[in-house]
């Protein structure tokens, strides 16, 4: 019965397993919760917090790349003295099997010389460059400007 199928159509069916992945699993990165506070009018800058959910192997965060301002920088706060000092950093570790928490009060992005106001209610695309992992686009929500990030509002 199989004898009799065209050898083009054995052909076909060769080369579409071929050309299939072997699985379609996803990596081991996953960007969630990706937000910003709105902005008062007239303010040249935001912030943008995410958590990176790691399954596999250390990586790290090398850029965050986004249309919505001029300069997308990542920076940490750190207390120091009594006062809350705010610094670029170049790269953030994201740990084997971890999380990686930008949050108020410690990694976050900021947006700088911002295209328009951060309205709540809207929503933006950033993108998240890993040095293994390459590139993760997300949304970004804008949240009440009052939002501290801790979910009792």
């Amino acid at each position: 019965m199989l004898k009799g199928l065209p050898t083009a159509f054995w052909t076909l069916v060769a080369g579409l397993v071929l050309a299939a992945p072997l699985h379609a699993a996803p990596g081991p990165l996953t960007v969630k919760d990706a937000w910003s506070r709105a902005t008062v009018p007239g303010a040249q800058t935001g912030a943008l917090f995410f958590e990176v959910d790691n399954s596999g192997a250390a990586d790290e965060l090398v850029a965050v790349e986004g249309k919505v301002s001029r300069l997308v920088e990542m920076h940490e706060s750190t207390m120091e003295g009594g006062m809350m000092r705010m610094r670029p950093v170049a790269h953030v570790v994201v740990p084997a099997h971890g999380v990686l928490r930008f949050r108020p009060g410690s990694y976050h992005v900021m947006l700088v010389d911002l295209a328009r106001p951060l309205v709540a209610g809207q929503h933006f695309s950033v993108t998240l460059r890993f040095r293994n992992a390459g590139a993760i686009t997300t949304e970004a929500t804008v949240r009440e400007l009052g939002d501290d990030g801790s979910g009792s509002h």
